[in-house]
């Protein structure tokens, strides 16, 4: 609809320019879609995993555990401060793109591969010093919080499974926020699908192990699989960007193209 609208208010010279066919554009958005609905799937499957698990009250399928969403809210702030370096990532990378290009010979993958991996390692750099001051620093907050009065807003914050599980979910989502950081590159190079795929296997990942662990041990253990679905997305994302790099140029001229 926003399209057709956006097309009747252009200009009447401009008006023999058709939208592309419907099949077209839902081939070149179709990864943004799923890409999103896996990315907010992700961060809900842990907790989803969590309300579910026993033990539950009588006739309940339901159970909101204050603890657990104390301690997942509070993590959120480490996602949060991680995933801004990737805006930073992104224009830094969109400067860098054509100009190596455009200084790589035909046949200089090898080239082009090590200049890459020098941006991409330095920008890995930078999400590990933010994610790690995040984590320590929300950590931090969470032992001061012990000695909060009862009744003010730090008290929810002053039982243990909250730190222990705000570690392990802010660990989790520095994985995951790793995984976001090689999804950048691929997606600048056309590789949405790429990416969604292994979107969709973190979140499979971590309803699994979520599940299993929860079984096994209490409901807090359903942090794991977030942290397992983080580390299986970091892993699949860091892997393919390796890999595109041995090949930069070609994937840069399919982009182009």
């Amino acid at each position: 609809w926003t399209l057709w609208r956006w097309n009747r208010g252009i200009r009447q010279d401009l008006r023999r320019a058709s939208l592309p066919p419907v099949r077209v554009l839902m081939a070149r958005t179709w990864p943004v879609f799923v890409y999103g609905l896996m990315y907010y799937l992700f961060l809900f499957t842990d907790r989803i995993v969590c309300w579910t698990s026993t033990p539950l009250a009588a006739r309940g399928w339901i159970a909101f555990r204050s603890d657990y969403e104390a301690a997942l809210d509070w993590a959120l702030v480490v996602l949060f401060l991680s995933t801004s370096v990737l805006e930073y990532t992104i224009r830094v990378f969109s400067a860098f793109l054509i100009p190596a290009a455009e200084a790589t010979a035909a046949d200089g993958d090898a080239a082009f591969a090590r200049a890459f991996l020098r941006l991409y390692v330095r920008q890995a750099l930078i999400l590990v010093v933010v994610s790690a001051l995040a984590v320590s620093a929300g950590y931090a907050i969470l032992t001061a919080a012990r000695f909060a009065g009862e009744g003010s807003f730090w008290s929810a914050f002053r039982a243990p499974i909250v730190r222990h599980v705000f570690l392990a979910a802010g660990i989790g989502y520095v994985l995951f926020s790793a995984g976001l950081f090689s999804a950048v590159f691929l997606q600048s190079l056309s590789m949405g699908g790429t990416v969604v795929a292994w979107l969709t296997t973190a979140v499979a990942v971590d309803a699994v192990v979520g599940v299993t662990a929860t079984h096994l041990f209490t409901y807090e253990w359903a942090v794991a699989g977030e942290v397992a679905g983080g580390a299986v997305f970091a892993l699949l994302c860091g892997m393919s960007a390796v890999r595109m790099l041995r090949h930069g140029p070609y994937h840069l001229a399919a982009t182009l193209a």
